[in-house]
Parts: structure tokens; sequence; C-alpha cells
């Protein structure tokens, strides 16, 4: 072979290669070695997709010809657009998704604001969309934008929307309430502001939720739960019958889930108690609430007699006309929320009253799951429940010392639980009537014991160490607006409540989704050069400091030994001694820049050596392939 031909084969292999890729990107299926898994299906969306029946359109409205695209949203629209065609793929039919450009004044556009998709601006005045409107029958769920801050909730997004779209009635949630949150008359208590009384009126909280679910409110006293519940939520629970706690036992192990606010101090009902006429009965009223029996049997730890103290996230309250704010340790305002769970990973501003703590009691041994959902920082510390009644903010913070221990303020809890009542149903209260009580007796010797001993499949457990979240007053604002009143939220508590039951009356194919990470991520080694350069900087920051403190005391002295005329007396070895502090800050500074100088040539030259792996290893290997396969041909030939 002639050196025109080997060169033209060359050519030809190049081409191959390339083709081989162009090829590749258009057929079905993909490698994925992201540490996240970040272009692979969950289990559980693949198993919620094999659950549809019904054929589900998808709509990718993007505006791909818009003339000067953000890269960050092109690039996330097109991390979107793979992400459904995996959804297409993995459905067998079911499912056919659509990229639209809504271009202006078009149908395309008018069908992506009829389905309440919302059109973002771009600097230059300019409009786009990315967002996607599910539909299947008569039925459509639409995200009406694609936030690049959520692409770690992206999946789970979509699914949720597939899920929701597929069935057509609301969810029923019942609600178990020690507290007034349907409404009550209000207490009369003298000389209390009106903002800390509820009143009458339904907690807002609770109107939310009748927006999504048919909620049911299920009296303390009651003896059952209604058969066709879909979701349990337990509020401050105060002395429940056995009978009734045994039902929410067996309502648990049936495979449903349960959401449980319990307090060690509710500060809400110590606030509207109307025994707060009376400082002997308010002292002797407990204001804590437990599910004791059940957490025992479920090994879950909890103490109704501590609150937890939290001086990283400790809330500023007023301190009286008199006085300054002061920092109040048991109000705990959570602003950064390290949780996996879709629900809660967005929030980042939520308040806590007097929160307890929550744990397993042998985690190591426990068949259970635990996955925090709230947790505070290691400057935190418990503190008993019954001495802040009376006690001021900085008294409370000179009672705590931090035990360098995280606490978690709300958890799921997943897994087998053994039941809380091994020996079946509980006999229910005694009544007045006592043909009626023999009868009941009777009836329930006659009826076999069906009752659940262990799970019949995983089941889901939420407990939230708190109940002040859901108040009003520590969640939104009521505002006068052209004369009519508002309502503003001034934390993400509402949020929280409504993400956790919308979450826990999912299919287990949705609770079993986690966030993923993020397709843009930095360079871990870059991180810890900054790290390195970062503490050698405040090691120097500190010397820096230190002169500069000493200089600052010296005038300080030099201050007070003034003459009549106001002229200072300095004399020539304390100038020389300025002049050294001096020279020796300047010194600092220099060694300051020089570090910047050498943080800033390592990541250089890490980023330029990692651009020319980038264009070069390729292009290397193909060449490689080619001198070998070249070099075995001629020696086969001779």
């Amino acid at each position: 072979m002639n050196t025109q031909s080997k060169w033209m084969a060359f050519g030809l292999l190049i081409i191959g290669f390339i083709l081989v890729n162009f090829i590749g990107s258009f057929m079905p299926g993909q490698v994925d070695f992201t540490e996240e898994n970040l272009y692979t299906l969950s289990k559980g969306s693949k198993s919620l997709l094999k659950k549809i029946e019904d054929p589900v359109q998808v709509n990718l409205y993007f505006s791909r010809s818009v003339e000067h695209p953000i890269v960050q949203i092109k690039n996330y629209a097109k991390r979107a657009e793979g992400l459904l065609k995996q959804y297409q793929r993995a459905s067998g039919g079911t499912i056919e998704v659509n990229v639209i450009d809504p271009r202006p004044d078009t149908k395309e556009e008018e069908d992506a604001t009829r389905a309440g998709l919302t059109p973002q601006q771009l600097p230059n005045g300019e409009a786009f969309f990315l967002g996607i409107m599910v539909s299947q029958v008569d039925r459509e769920e639409t995200l009406p934008f694609l936030d690049p801050r959520r692409e770690a909730l992206l999946e789970y997004d979509i699914s949720q929307a597939l899920y929701k779209v597929g069935n057509t009635n609301k969810p029923k949630l019942g609600i178990i309430a020690g507290l007034e949150v349907f409404g009550s008359a209000p207490p009369s208590m003298p000389g209390m502001p009106p903002q800390m009384s509820q009143g009458g009126e339904k907690w807002i909280f609770l109107g939310e939720l009748e927006n999504f679910f048919d909620v049911q409110n299920i009296d303390t006293s009651e003896e059952e739960l209604p058969t066709d519940l879909d979701v349990l939520f337990v509020i401050h629970p105060q002395e429940l019958s056995d009978i009734l706690l045994y039902h929410i036992d067996q309502f648990l192990l049936s495979g449903k889930s349960v959401i449980a606010a319990v307090d060690p101090l509710s500060r809400f009902q110590m606030m509207n108690s109307q025994q707060q006429q009376n400082p002997m009965m308010m002292m002797n009223q407990s204001n804590s609430s437990d599910l004791g029996k059940l957490f025992g049997a479920y090994g879950i730890k909890y103490d109704s007699t501590k609150v937890v103290g939290d001086f990283e996230y400790a809330t500023n309250v007023s301190g009286g006309r008199s006085s300054a704010p002061m920092l109040m340790p048991t109000w705990i305002t959570l602003t950064r929320i390290d949780s996996e769970l879709p629900p809660v990973a967005e929030l980042d501003n939520v308040f806590l009253g007097d929160p307890g703590s929550l744990s397993l009691k042998d985690e190591e041994d426990s068949s259970l799951t635990f996955t925090p959902i709230l947790q505070g920082s290691e400057r935190s510390d418990s503190i008993a429940a019954s001495s802040l009644r009376f006690m001021q903010p900085d008294a409370i913070a000179n009672r705590m010392n931090a035990d360098g221990k995280v606490k978690t303020y709300a958890a799921l809890i997943q897994g087998k639980f053994t039941s809380a009542f091994p020996n079946g149903k509980p006999e229910a209260p005694k009544r007045d009537d006592e043909e009626e009580e023999k009868e009941s007796k009777e009836t329930e010797k006659a009826e076999p014991d069906n009752s659940l001993k262990e799970s019949a499949t995983e089941s889901k457990l939420i407990v939230i160490a708190d109940t002040d979240f859901l108040a009003d007053r520590f969640s939104v604002q009521r505002i006068n607006l052209l004369g009519m009143n508002a309502i503003r939220p001034i934390n993400d508590n509402l949020s929280l409540t409504s993400n956790l039951i919308e979450f826990s009356s999912g299919s287990d194919d949705l609770l079993s989704i986690r966030g993923k990470g993020t397709t843009s991520r930095d360079f871990d080694k870059v991180k810890q050069l900054q790290i390195k350069a970062q503490k050698e900087f405040q090691q120097q920051e500190e010397v820096i400091n230190q002169s500069l403190t000493d200089i600052r005391n010296q005038l300080s002295e030099l201050q007070g030994q003034k003459k009549e005329d106001g002229v200072l007396v300095a004399n020539a070895e304390l100038r020389k001694s300025i002049q050294a502090m001096k020279e020796q800050e300047a010194d600092m500074l220099r060694q300051r820049r020089e570090i910047r100088k050498k943080l800033r040539e390592d990541i250089e030259l890490l980023d330029n050596t990692l651009a020319i792996l980038n264009l070069t290893v390729s292009p290397a290997l193909i060449i490689c392939f080619a001198l070998i396969f070249f070099s075995k041909r001629s020696k086969s030939k001779e």
C-alpha cells in the first residue's frame, strides 16, 4: 500500500469514528458513569411507568429560537429533554414526548400560556419558556418553569406530575388534633395581645391542605378511624385512648403513611389557654404531647420533657420597649436544610418553636431506616421544658451548654414496624349502660382477632417534634391589601406541611425517589487548593489583626499623655516601634498577596492541564489506534 492509500485509509478511519459517535447519539440506551447516576431513572420512576395504562403526552416547551439564550438555561433544557426521552423509552410506548418551541405570536406560544407555563424575561427583554405539561385523557399537570436550581429534584418533579395526572380523586386525609386547628370559640384572655390569639378561625395550613386533599376531622374521642383514609395526620396527641392508639397503629402497619407532630412544649397552647388567668393552674397544666406507647414499641427515642435550643439557629425576639432584641435559643429558624428528601430539599427558612429531638433507640440493631428531615447544628443542647415557662431568652441561653451533638427535629422512619398491641385490640372504654357494655363484650369475643402484629409491607412514619410551626402566628402575617384581608407567609412552614403530606400521600414509588446531584459541579481538587490557601490566609490575617490591635492600644495610651495645649508626647523609641509595626503590617499584606497569587497560579495550571487533556486525549487515542492498526497490518503482509 502506497503512502496516499495509507493517508486515505487513515482519513476514512477518523470519519468512521465520527459517524459511530453521531449514530450512537440516536440509538436507545446509554451507559451512565456519573457518581450519582444523573442519567439513569430511579427504580421508583421505572416502577411508576409500569403502572401507567392510558397513553400520556408530555410536552416540553423550550424557546430554542431565542437569539441570546442563557447558556445555563440552554444546557438545562437539554438535560430535561434527555431525561424525558429516558421516560419515553422506559414506558414501552405509553409516553409520548414532544419538544415544542413557542415562538412569539404563534399557536405554540398560546398553548404554552394556556397550559399555565410562566415566561421568563431575558436581560435584553426577550421572553422565553422552559416548562413541561403532562396530559392524560382530559387531565393535565404543569411544571410552569424548570428552575436550574431544582436540577437535583427534576426526576422527582416529573414523576410526581405523571402520578398526579393518573389520579383523579383527591387523597383522603384524616386529622386527629389536640389543638383547635379546625376553629373554636376564642378564649377570654384579658390583657393578651390580639396577634397571639388565633380565635375561632380555621388555621391557615388547613385551608391550604383542603385545596389538594379531602380533609376529615377525627375527634380525639373517636374509637375508630374512617376506613377509606389515605394519610393520617396526628397533631399534638394528649392522652389518646388505647383504642384510638390501636387504630393508629394498625393504620400504619397496613402500609399507609402516618405523620405525627408531637411537642415537648406547645407555646401556642400555653399562650392561648384559658387557664392563663390562674397562674397556679397554668403551672399544673401539661403543654406537651407524645405517642409514648407507639414510640416505645417502634424504638423511637423522644423525650417529651426536654426542649432543644440551638445557638446557631436561634431566633431574634423583641426584648421589650427598653431592651435590645435578644436571641431566643429554643425558637429555631433553620436557614440551611441538608436533606435528600425532595419535599424539603428546596426549603431555606423553617421556624420551629421549642422543639424536641428524635432518634432511634438502637439504630445499629434496628430494622427501621431513620432519615433526618430537619436537623440543627452541633451548638445545641436540651433543657427542661418546665423551666421555660417564665424564663427570659438570656436566662435560657445561660442555662444551656452546647454538647456538640446534632439534634434531629423531624425524621422519616421506614421499614417493618412491630405492633404496639401484640395482644390484639384493647377493650373499648366502659359505658354507663351495662347492657350495651355486655353486648359489646360478647360481640368482641365473637369476632376473630385480625390485628396486624407486624407491617404487612414497608410502612412510613414521619415524626416532627414540634407543633408550633403549624400555628398562624408562627407562619403567616395578616395584611390589609386594598381594603381586603390577605395572608403573607413569613417563612416556609406552610410549604413544609403541604409538601410532607403530599409526599406521604403519593405512591411508594414516589417515596423511594431521592434528590440527585447536578451536572454543574465544582472540582474537588480546586476546592482543596482553595481550602488550603484559605487556612494559610486566616493564619496570616490573625497575625495582622494582632499587630493592628497592639498599635491601636499604644496609640490609645499616647492620647492619654497630652499637655495642656493638646500636643502629643511621643518619644523616638515609641515612634520607631510604631514604624516597625507598620512595616510588619506591610510585610504581612505582601505575604497575603503572594498566597492569593499562588492560589490563582495553582488553579489556573490545573484548568489549563484539564483543557489540554480534553483537547488532546481523544485525537491521541485515535492516532495510537491507527498506528497500532497499520503496524499490525504491515506485519501481517510481510
